[in-house]
């Protein structure tokens, strides 16, 4: 199909001194098979190695770099500008698996009346190899049961089971809901698909769309347990339901068990 009758797909990448990471990511956006890609790279001015990687490839990106507030503010600059009719952030030291954007826009064609859509995300490690693959099997089986009985926003409630890095939204939701709320530091895309769950019905991808890096100096990494607050925050914001609350800082508790006997 010709690349003029295929929607652009907008890519957002947020980068602060990822410099050993990011150029895996560049790679995996700009060796995707799909040719109709808009990658826009936000950098808040990093003082590492990053800005020669980026030097490289600046025919192939649209390039801002000046500090930010935060990760949040970072993509927030990336969403103003992105004129694809899908988007998609990814972070600097993320990547997508092969043929995920023609498997993003395949979805969306074959189902139109949904706008936003998450798929499968395995977790890997500084080297690439993959690593906790119990997590993305929980996601998988959660996705599905909350489509299955279309209690998407409920279940989301309790626990996040949407990876970020596998998830795109059509433009035209992102007008409605807004951008991202700037005073999240942690939980920011967690209180997104919340306020997005409200608006859309979530499409789900059972295939592989992207790897979700966890390393020393990773953010999920050293501030695990203000994620979890963070979120928490964010549940009791979107409902009054004690049950839910309950069950979520249940989830809570299971989760920081688990991940404290890595």
């Amino acid at each position: 199909m010709a690349a003029k009758k295929l929607p652009k797909i907008s890519i957002i990448t947020p980068s602060l001194n990822q410099g050993d990471f990011i150029e895996k990511t560049i790679k995996s956006v700009l060796s995707q098979d799909y040719p109709n890609i808009e990658y826009i790279i936000i950098d808040g001015k990093s003082t590492d190695n990053t800005p020669d990687i980026l030097k490289k490839y600046e025919k192939d990106i649209i390039l801002i770099s000046e500090k930010d507030k935060n990760q949040s503010n970072a993509i927030n600059k990336g969403l103003k500008i992105a004129s694809g009719e899908i988007i998609g952030y990814l972070n600097a030291d993320d990547v997508y698996e092969p043929h995920a954007l023609f498997r993003i826009s395949n979805f969306f064609k074959e189902n139109p009346k949904i706008l936003w859509t998450t798929g499968k995300c395995s977790i890997i490690d500084d080297k690439g190899k993959e690593i906790r693959p119990f997590i993305k099997l929980w996601k998988h089986i959660w996705q599905k049961i909350a489509l299955s009985i279309n209690k998407e926003f409920e279940i989301l409630l309790v626990l996040n089971y949407i990876s970020q890095p596998a998830t795109f939204i059509k433009k035209e939701l992102v007008q409605k809901v807004g951008f991202l709320n700037e005073d999240m530091e942690y939980a920011m895309d967690y209180e997104y698909w919340l306020r997005i769950s409200r608006k859309s019905k979530l499409g789900y991808i059972d295939s592989d769309i992207a790897r979700f890096r966890i390393h020393e100096n990773s953010k999920t990494n050293k501030n695990f347990k203000y994620q979890i607050i963070e979120g928490y925050k964010c549940a009791k914001e979107n409902t009054n339901s004690r049950l839910f609350l309950f069950l979520h800082t249940l989830q809570d508790k299971c989760t920081i068990k688990v991940y404290q006997e890595l």
